[in-house]
């Protein structure tokens, strides 16, 4: 037990890419599974939701590129590893907001007469892919629970745990770089 914990201890404290492909491997299967959800069981997402599988999947973007450049240049790997902690933290925010809207549909609103910027902008990217992108539901519909939890609240978890562990991951390899 004594070694395989030395081992991954090593592996985890030297080489952050391990951690970094693991978020991006995270983040493609749950954009996968929006996908796929919204296949098989006639899902409509709105906005947030696609806004979400859109941020899903930049962080893997992010987390692929800090995985390959992480014994690179250290500008290039901080930059993407920053990069994914902030588009987790981003994503966090959207679910957050859509979890509001979800359990108090009556004190928040989404959507209206004028389209927000980041309704805009999923708009445009449904123009661009209307497999991926194509919003058809309302933000404040529950949609699919499961084990109590809307897809919003499972976003925000995954988001959650991204943000902690890029976010270890990160300043846990800047600590021995700045001995």
């Amino acid at each position: 037990m004594a070694r395989w914990r030395s081992f991954f201890g090593t592996l985890l404290c030297c080489n952050p890419a391990p951690l970094w492909w693991g978020i991006a491997a995270l983040a493609c299967a749950l954009a996968l599974a929006s996908l796929v959800l919204t296949h098989l069981l006639r899902l409509a997402p709105c906005h947030l939701c696609i806004l979400q599988r859109f941020l899903f999947l930049v962080l893997a973007v992010f987390a692929s590129t800090a995985a390959l450049s992480s014994a690179r240049p250290r500008l290039l790997y901080r930059f993407t590893a920053v990069g994914t902690i902030l588009t987790a933290l981003f994503g966090l925010g959207v679910a957050g907001y859509q979890s509001l809207l979800q359990w108090r549909p009556e004190s928040f609103t989404c959507g209206g007469a004028e389209l927000s910027p980041l309704e805009r902008f999923v708009e445009w990217l449904a123009s661009l892919s209307e497999t991926l992108f194509l919003p058809t539901g309302f933000c404040s519909d529950p949609g699919l629970v499961l084990f109590g939890l809307t897809l919003a609240n499972w976003a925000f978890l995954a988001y959650a745990g991204i943000a902690a562990v890029g976010f270890w991951a990160f300043v846990r390899i800047q600590a021995p770089l700045t001995r």
